[in-house]
């Protein structure tokens, strides 16, 4: 993909492209240096050979606010992602996926951010689209649960956020699969709320089925199978 790059001189969509899908490499890959480089360049390269309303322009603002979450940068996500919102919403419409994707992501920035109704509201916006357009059984309409429940447990209300979490989990289970490490994402999740509502051997069980899934599908090297053995540890002592 360097060589790609290197190869496009002139500013063209197919350049914005490959400098669009650097970004997304790089992020993946962790260098978030390289990828704020590339997406900074799709971007420009995006503005200055296409309409302003045109959907990869949002896209770049898109990946922009993904990455300026990654990087801590919370005022730049929210503001790269308001910026993705009002293209996709105009040029889409308020109904599109596209849409549910800019608002899910503005809500877990404001969560991040400690601005839960904010939050909420962003979250409950883009649960709504997703069951609309894309259905109550959809990988992404389980990340808008999964999410809700993350900015009700923030808010302290365990039933809404155990309600959330286990919906997540059972469309998990049943789009994905059993093994898939979304699930075991929903299962990691759900342990927090039991401890807080003082169930600690609900807690420890599903804590255990996030680490038996991870353990087997990422390794046991992995951070996500380390954070959860860390969390059956915790619930174990407790309980004992």
């Amino acid at each position: 993909m360097e060589q790609c790059a290197a190869g496009i001189r002139e500013e063209t969509a197919d350049a914005g492209t490959v400098c669009n899908n650097l970004g997304l490499l790089y992020h993946h890959l962790g260098d978030y240096g390289k990828a704020l480089e590339y997406h900074k360049k799709a971007l420009t390269i995006r503005k200055t050979v296409l309409d302003a309303k045109h959907p990869s322009i949002a896209t770049s603002y898109n990946n922009l606010g993904t990455l300026y979450h990654a990087m801590g940068n919370l005022p730049k996500a929210a503001e790269a992602l308001k910026k993705a919102l009002m293209i996709w919403q105009a040029v889409l419409g308020a109904e599109h996926p596209a849409t549910a994707t800019s608002c899910n992501n503005l809500g877990m920035v404001y969560h991040a951010m400690g601005d839960l109704p904010k939050a909420l509201e962003y979250c409950q916006r883009a649960l709504r689209i997703r069951e609309a357009v894309l259905g109550a059984e959809h990988p992404a309409t389980a990340t808008s649960c999964n999410n809700l429940g993350t900015v009700y447990y923030a808010m302290g209300d365990l039933p809404k956020a155990l309600e959330y979490h286990q919906r997540a989990l059972r469309i998990r289970e049943t789009v994905l699969g059993a093994e898939h490490p979304d699930t075991a994402g929903s299962c990691y999740n759900l342990p927090f709320v039991y401890r807080d509502m003082r169930n600690l051997p609900e807690a420890l069980r599903y804590a255990e089925r996030a680490l038996s899934i991870w353990q087997t599908v990422l390794g046991a090297e992995h951070p996500h199978t380390k954070l959860a053995r860390e969390n059956v540890d915790y619930l174990t002592r407790l309980i004992s």
